[in-house]
């Protein structure tokens, strides 16, 4: 349940030629055992530094590793999972310089239900990437961020005022089984699992969004305003004041992403009643 989104801070950065979208060239500028090009506007180093940086079973992709190479900088990796979130700041050697734990408040309101605080969510994940920043020695330091989280728990939120409107579903929730059920009996099945690879199952979060936008009244009241997303693209959106996105790795998982596009499914949406405006833009890396 692992997927990630890699954000990278352009400004600490310093990116040669912003403003060109995938240019790749030779800088001549270059020491005589690098080679440099630019790439989406950004200088990339190729060099054995940064083609194989290790620690143990931790490799840094080459592309951050000329990030961290430039600001003298670090990683800082927010974890948020079932039972607790982390944060983790690595160096350019892949070696964990730092990290801060803090547990997630479990709420069982009926037998087969998991819920959490998506606020809490927030919280801790917060607490814990100013505790890790503080010892990187300030936000200036931070080269990348990235996020690993639990894929198929849904989050609803207001996206004028940030604020959650519902409990967030987790994924080993258990209350749509018979909706699921019901769908598998009427042949649906074969449609999910050759557009997305999934089974009718009440692990991923297409039913859960249906059974909330069914149960929970303020969901259909907020309108336009609703904003539905899995745990990364609630973090990004606080993280950002309002940037509504997902990655294909999170957003596959939702049985709502056509897995041959990329994209969102119009006729899934409609089996399962989703708005396509709550859901959040799926960013091609």
């Amino acid at each position: 349940m692992g997927g990630e989104i890699v954000l990278l801070d352009q400004e600490h950065a310093r990116p040669a030629d912003r403003g060109v979208a995938g240019d790749r060239r030779a800088v001549d500028s270059a020491p005589d055992d690098e080679q440099v090009e630019i790439v989406h506007g950004f200088p990339y180093r190729h060099c054995e530094r940064s083609e194989a940086i290790q620690h143990g079973a931790c490799r840094v992709d080459c592309f951050v590793a000329t990030l961290l190479a430039m600001t003298d900088g670090t990683i800082l990796v927010i974890d948020e999972g079932t039972t607790s979130t982390r944060a983790m700041l690595f160096g350019a050697d892949g070696a964990c310089l730092a990290a801060e734990q803090r547990e997630i408040a479990q709420h069982y309101p009926r037998p087969g239900w998991v819920e959490h605080d998506a606020e809490e969510i927030w919280a801790s994940s917060l607490a814990c990437a100013r505790a890790a920043v503080d010892s990187a020695g300030g936000a200036g330091r931070i080269a990348a961020l990235g996020i690993t989280n639990q894929r198929e728990t849904i989050v609803f939120w207001s996206r004028a005022s940030g604020r959650a409107l519902a409990p967030a579903i987790v994924w080993q929730d258990r209350r749509t089984a018979e909706i699921c059920a019901r769908l598998k009996d009427k042949g649906h099945e074969e449609t999910v699992r050759a557009r997305t690879g999934l089974l009718l199952d009440p692990y991923f979060s297409a039913s859960k969004i249906a059974w909330a936008l069914g149960h929970w009244p303020q969901l259909e009241e907020a309108g336009e305003d609703l904003c539905v997303g899995t745990v990364e693209s609630w973090l990004v959106f606080k993280l950002t004041g309002g940037l509504h996105v997902s990655d294909a790795t999170n957003a596959s998982r939702t049985a709502l992403m056509d897995i041959g596009t990329g994209r969102w499914d119009d006729e899934l949406l409609g089996l399962w009643g989703v708005p396509a405006a709550a859901l959040p833009e799926i960013q091609r890396k």
